[in-house]
C-alpha cells in the first residue's frame, strides 16, 4: 500500500524537519542540558566556553543520576553480580569525570 505524502515537496519537508530539530533544542534547554543555542553563541568566550563546560558536567550529573536510580531499583541480588560491579565502576568513573570537569577554569 503506497503512502500519502505528508509534504508538498522537499523545501516543506525540510522546515518541518528544521522545526522539530529547534523544538528539540528548546526541549534540552528547558531541561538544562543545554542552554538555548542563541544565548551560548552571544557569550564572550570565556562566559561560552564556562556555559559549555558546565552543560557537559550537566549531562554527566543527569546520567549518573539516571544509572544511580536504575542501580538502587533492581534487586539486592543482582547488586551483588557481575554486571552491578560494572555499572558500579561505570558509575565511580562518571563521578571522578565530574569532579574533574567541574575543576576545569577556562
Amino acid at each position: 500500500m503506497a503512502q500519502t505524502k505528508t509534504h508538498t515537496d522537499n523545501a516543506a519537508r525540510q522546515k518541518a524537519f528544521r522545526q522539530r530539530q529547534a523544538a528539540r533544542m528548546q526541549e534540552l534547554a528547558q531541561t538544562r542540558i543545554l542552554p538555548a543555542v542563541s544565548s551560548i553563541e552571544n557569550l564572550p568566550s570565556r562566559n561560552r566556553w564556562t556555559a559549555q563546560i558546565q552543560n557537559a558536567a550537566n549531562a554527566l550529573t543527569a546520567a549518573r543520576d539516571s544509572m544511580q536510580a536504575y542501580f538502587d531499583s533492581r534487586s539486592e541480588v543482582w547488586q551483588e553480580g557481575d554486571k552491578a560491579s560494572e555499572m558500579q565502576e561505570t558509575l565511580d568513573t562518571l563521578e571522578e569525570l565530574i569532579t574533574q570537569i567541574e575543576a576545569v577554569k577556562p
